[in-house]
């Protein structure tokens, strides 16, 4: 009864959701930790059909909810009527977020270097990790 056990897997999580609504808890921090403890323990517990279902029922929410994110943010910037932006502001502050990252990311392969007297990232993968968050910022913001 695979459906029945990819049904409770989704009550389960919205249960707690909806118990950590009601008690003005934060609802986010309920699922992770949700989430957490049923990937120790329910999951294992689930037949291979019903692991499957569940993993691809996960993926299409997950997929769904980034893509309504970014929907919702690129269609709520129509909105809103700022009149302080200017492009000199825009250009600066993308250009100390990239400097920034480039200088966390490069030290911190300096430092892995220092502890461990080695490191396993080549250039080519430092400059992708510099510019990887500046892709989701949709998300930050």
């Amino acid at each position: 009864h695979r459906t029945q056990e990819t049904m409770i897997i989704l009550l389960f999580a919205l249960t707690i959701y909806s118990l950590a609504e009601i008690l003005h808890l934060s609802s986010i921090l309920s699922l992770l930790f949700c989430g957490i403890f049923m990937s120790q323990y329910a999951y294992l517990n689930l037949s291979f059909q019903a692991r499957e279902e569940s993993c691809l029922i996960a993926k299409i929410f997950s997929n769904f909810a980034e893509a309504f994110i970014f929907v919702y943010l690129g269609l709520s910037w129509l909105t809103i009527k700022v009149k302080f932006i200017s492009l000199n502001l825009i250009v600066s502050v993308v250009l100390i977020l990239i400097i920034s990252r480039i200088i966390s990311v490069y030290f911190i392969s300096f430092l892995q270097r220092l502890i461990t007297s080695k490191t396993n990232l080549t250039n080519e993968e430092k400059i992708v990790m510099v510019f990887s968050g500046l892709i989701r910022g949709a998300i930050s913001y």
